[in-house]
């Protein structure tokens, strides 16, 4: 007969310290303690469209929101450039390819709006944007606004 013994038997305490650990984990990461997250990003730079008027760009109320704020462009930009897609200009009077095309999907804002307007049309963050980076996040909204681009800037076939 074989019988368990108490080291043998499964640890119900250690699965109990698991799920406080990664409830613990998941609670600091919405509220955005190790990094900006994806519904961060969306709300500061939603409030900053909010405010924008013409080609100045809006005062924040205090350092909190101007340093969100700051973030908009730095994040998406990143992005942007880590998908692939070049971003390519004129010069001379000759545009150069590209895509997305930078004199024509470009607002004078930023790239940020255009993402910051996509989420908004999709209905705002997805539950995960609540934990996940907001790199991770606009990656998500950038890939889907320019499916038929393909990394190194051509336009795919459809």
């Amino acid at each position: 007969m074989n019988r368990t013994t108490s080291s043998e038997a499964p640890s119900l305490g250690g699965a109990v310290a698991i799920a406080i650990a990664l409830g613990i984990a998941a609670a600091l990461a919405n509220s955005g303690t190790f990094y900006t997250t994806g519904r961060q990003y969306y709300e500061a730079c939603f409030e900053r469209h909010l405010n924008y008027k013409g080609v100045e760009d809006p005062k924040p109320k205090d350092a909190d929101q101007g340093a969100l704020w700051a973030s908009c462009d730095p994040i998406t930009e990143r992005v942007l450039a880590a998908t692939g897609f070049p971003i390519v200009y004129e010069e001379k009077g000759v545009y150069l390819g590209g895509c997305p095309n930078s004199y024509t999907e470009r607002p004078h804002a930023g790239w940020w709006i255009l993402v910051v307007k996509r989420m908004a049309e999709e209905g705002g963050p997805m539950f995960f944007d609540r934990f996940i980076p907001a790199k991770w996040t606009v990656d998500r909204v950038i890939r889907g606004m320019w499916q038929n681009c393909r990394p190194g800037g051509q336009k795919a076939v459809p």
